[in-house]
């Protein structure tokens, strides 16, 4: 049985969760990730495998039985503030992470638990555009590297997922060539220790694989597009109760060095129309991309359950 390195997440409570052994063939969560300022790293865990019949619960139990109010605040982030706080919107918390497997040698930034944005080269800045997040991995031979955003409705010390419901999802600008998978995890897809509510094969986070190209351009992804691997418990994914954003890398679409800027939820209307914009562009040489037939099954077990471990809610 493999011992993987795990970590806490600190943002306004220091709250925890902790991953188990991976046995070949079978599902088992990779280290937890960052999910605030001043993560620290915590001691090897292994916990037992769970049950091959297990599951994961329907809904969420007490204060977050029920969706929390719908958010109304479209911009997640534009990064334009330097730090690894999303954009602070009324009743909502988020902080950005980054997090890889425990490979001797291989790299990742922004650092694990030090999350910054860094400028823009000058010929793609202005005034009201300087920074972005610039997303690199490599070396990584396990299951992969992840970065992304916790979400939290906060109110009164009480954290529940997120509602997004008042949208139809997300759209953002990045650069690569890569290709990752866009996610969004929700409590059924993550255990009780990291706050969500599987008890069995959970990390089978929902998401859509997205190739980017070597220049700045628009990505849109709708709730109605994301499905879970398959290999994981099944689960109804439901926009009014997510827990985060996340983009997975797997080892072999390694090295990466890519660019997030401008993330933003969009509505229906606008959805449709970046949609039918996106549509009647013509699609750009993919260049360096490396994309093969199985990119939509990210390391099985592995990269999803980095992705998917976010600080639990007190």
């Amino acid at each position: 049985m493999r011992r993987i390195v795990w970590a806490v997440c600190a943002a306004a409570l220091a709250t925890g969760a902790c991953g188990s052994a991976n046995v070949e063939g079978r599902p088992g969560p990779p280290p937890v990730v960052f999910g605030g300022e001043g993560a620290t790293v915590g001691a090897p865990k292994e916990l037992a495998l769970p049950a091959a019949d297990s599951g994961s619960e329907s809904k969420t139990a007490g204060p977050c039985a029920t969706p929390s109010p719908p958010s109304d605040t479209a911009l997640l982030d534009d990064f334009e503030d330097g730090d690894a706080a999303a954009f602070k919107a009324f009743q909502r918390e988020g902080y950005w992470f980054a997090a890889s497997d425990a490979t001797e040698g291989a790299t990742i930034a922004p650092d694990r638990g030090a999350f910054k944005p860094d400028r823009l080269p000058l010929a793609e800045s202005n005034r009201e555009n300087l920074f972005a997040a610039h997303l690199k991995a490599d070396g990584e031979k396990d299951w992969g590297v992840v970065w992304g955003v916790t979400l939290r409705w906060r109110s009164e010390g009480i954290r529940c997922p997120l509602n997004a419901s008042a949208f139809a999802g997300l759209r953002f600008r990045a650069k690569g060539p890569g290709t990752v998978r866009v996610a969004f995890p929700v409590p059924e897809t993550q255990p009780v220790d990291a706050g969500g509510t599987c008890t069995g094969r959970c990390y089978d986070v929902h998401g859509k694989v997205v190739v980017l190209t070597n220049r700045w351009d628009d990505y849109l992804v709708r709730w109605d597009h994301l499905e879970q691997q398959g290999w994981g418990a099944e689960a109804l994914f439901e926009p009014s109760r997510i827990n985060g954003f996340q983009l997975a890398a797997r080892p072999q679409d390694l090295p990466a060095d890519l660019w997030i800027d401008d993330v933003s939820f969009v509505t229906e209307p606008e959805a449709q129309a970046l949609s039918a914009q996106l549509r009647a562009e013509p699609p750009p040489p993919l260049v360096a991309a490396k994309v093969d037939g199985g990119a939509a099954a990210l390391s099985r077990a592995k990269v999803p359950a980095a992705a998917s471990a976010l600080h639990k809610a007190p």
